[in-house]
This record gives structure tokens, sequence and C-alpha cells, in this order.
């Protein structure tokens, strides 16, 4: 899943918790959540391999765009009252977002740590993904996750407050 698509239901969870602990911790649940769905994702093995080429260069770029709207979207657009609220929906956003930091620390800075939890991700990242082809399908892919961010902003209306 792209940052955005993590960063939204971390959002919309939050509402629903209201505790900046459990609202971090249920980001990083959803994120893996999320990830076991199929999905089309920018990241791919060309990227990894060789991340210092002119297209991994671009990708890295959109990932920090991704990375930077995944934040400023949900701040902006769901409701906060407060320090205690901002922390809440920032610090779900975080943890939504955490396992695929993760993976870049992993890959320009690898350790035990990292590479453990990268080896959970990769797993429940391709569940289903690897076999359904989805990176040879951006449109189907990229639908299927605004189809995620619709699902998770209706099943969860009462907590969801659009300024």
């Amino acid at each position: 899943m792209i940052l955005i698509t993590h960063a939204v239901v971390g959002a919309v969870l939050s509402g629903a918790i209201n505790n900046p602990a459990g609202s971090f911790l249920a980001g990083v649940v959803s994120h893996y959540v999320l990830d076991a769905i199929p999905h089309y994702d920018y990241v791919d093995q060309r990227f990894v391999d060789d991340r210092f080429s002119k297209r991994s260069k671009l990708i890295f770029k959109f990932i920090i765009l991704d990375g930077i709207f995944g934040v400023l979207l949900p701040v902006y657009f769901f409701q906060w009252n407060g320090l205690y609220g901002f922390l809440n929906i920032f610090l779900a956003i975080a943890g939504a977002m955490l396992p695929d930091a993760l993976q870049g620390v992993q890959l320009y800075f690898p350790n035990k740590l990292t590479l453990f939890l990268n080896k959970i991700h990769k797993q429940v990242h391709y569940l289903f993904s690897e076999r359904l082809l989805l990176q040879e399908f951006p449109f189907f892919g990229l639908s299927l996750q605004v189809l995620v961010i619709m699902l998770a902003m209706l099943v969860i209306p009462a907590y969801v407050g659009i300024k």
C-alpha cells in the first residue's frame, strides 16, 4: 500500500481509540492487515536491487512526497482537539507508516532488528499480492487502495470528522 492509504486508515482508527499509545499500536497493526490485501506499490524488487539508479531515485522522491502528504492530509482533514488530539492522530499515522520506514532503514542501514522485522513484513506483504501480480496492474491496485480508504471512512463514520 502507498503511505497515504496507511496514514488515512491509521487516522480513522485514532478516532475510534482516542488514546495516543493505543492509536500508535493500532496504526502498526493496521499496516500489516492492509499489506495482506493485494495491492499495487511503487516500490518493487528493481528498486531494492538498484536503489541508486535514476529510476530508484525518482521512486524515492515519490516515497518522500507520499509520506509528507500521508501525514499532512489526515492531520488537516480529520478533527482533533488540542495537543492530546494531535498526538493521538499523529502517533496513529506514525505507527501506520512505521513498518515501511523500517524497510527503508533496512535497505540503507541494515541491522539485525530491521532485518527480522522486514522478514515478517515481507511475509505479510506478499501473502497474496505476489500471486496476483498487481504490480503489473497499477490502476486496479491503486483503485483497491481508494476503496480501502473509503471503506475505512464509512465503517467508522461516527469517529471521522471532516473540517
